[in-house]
């Protein structure tokens, strides 16, 4: 009985201290900047969409690859903005919307699982 009460606080205390372990830790991030901001025409409008965007990824590499394919960027990035609507790019959040959707794409054009976010730093509808 008292070797299995000695077993259960070691893996306890093996437990506690893996949850613990890198607490307060933050992940590197890198931010990669398809260039100059997106200028295109809003679906079924008479509308301009100007965005500026950074994508921040976890991956040094994936900056590189990022780099090397900026036409491809650009251009996935393009067609999403290009599919929306005035009403869902005026919407209360559209920006979170609009973040995931590049997000995804990106991801998947990349086979990645290494974007962590897109930053918005301009959106005008003109």
């Amino acid at each position: 009985m008292n070797s299995l009460k000695k077993c259960i606080i070691i893996l306890i205390s093996v437990l506690v201290l893996s949850l613990f372990t890198g607490c307060g830790e933050k992940a590197k991030s890198f931010e990669y900047d398809p260039g100059e901001p997106f200028v295109t025409d809003v679906f079924k409008s008479t509308r301009l969409l100007k965005v500026d965007i950074t994508i921040e990824v976890t991956d040094e590499k994936l900056v590189e690859l990022l780099t090397a394919n900026t036409a491809k960027v650009r251009d996935t990035i393009v067609f999403i903005l290009r599919s929306k609507t005035e009403e869902e790019l005026k919407g209360l959040a559209p920006n979170d919307g609009l973040k995931t959707e590049i997000i995804d794409k990106l991801k998947e054009k990349f086979d990645t699982s290494s974007i962590s976010e897109i930053y918005v730093s301009d959106l005008v509808i003109q």
